[in-house]
């Protein structure tokens, strides 16, 4: 025998709501924190946009995570050219930062989807049921 649920619900005894209770919320307080890669508005620099010596995130060095994205990337790459394994090992030597690994990948991605193969791996599979 599971044992009944407790719930809240003699928290919610007033016949009315508050009337003090205020109907909208002042804005949030400024943190002071500001990203490198972003202006003084919030919104994300560009190359050369940025303050001088700050890198953006485009121009920074590619992380072993990314790194270990691409060389499965660089894997994919090959199984669709094998006859391009050269060009693949010199175009995967070649990306340094963020904004070449981004290339890369585009072009694989374009690659894998010109030759109709599933690129939504992040994607559940849709089921049987169609559900």
């Amino acid at each position: 025998m599971t044992p009944e649920p407790n719930d809240f619900l003699h928290l919610l005894s007033a016949a009315e709501p508050r009337g003090d209770a205020p109907l909208t919320l002042p804005a949030p307080a400024d943190s002071g924190f500001t990203c490198d890669d972003e202006g003084d508005d919030g919104a994300p620099v560009g190359p050369g946009e940025g303050p001088v010596g700050v890198r953006t995130t485009a121009d920074r060095p590619i992380s072993s995570t990314l790194q270990g994205f691409l060389q499965v990337a660089a894997l994919h790459d090959a199984r669709l050219h094998p006859a391009e394994r050269e060009r693949i090992v010199r175009q995967l030597r070649s990306v340094h930062t963020v904004r070449d690994a981004h290339g890369y990948l585009t072009q694989v991605l374009a690659r894998l989807d010109a030759a109709g193969l599933r690129t939504d791996i992040a994607a559940p599979s849709p089921r049987p049921d169609g559900r």
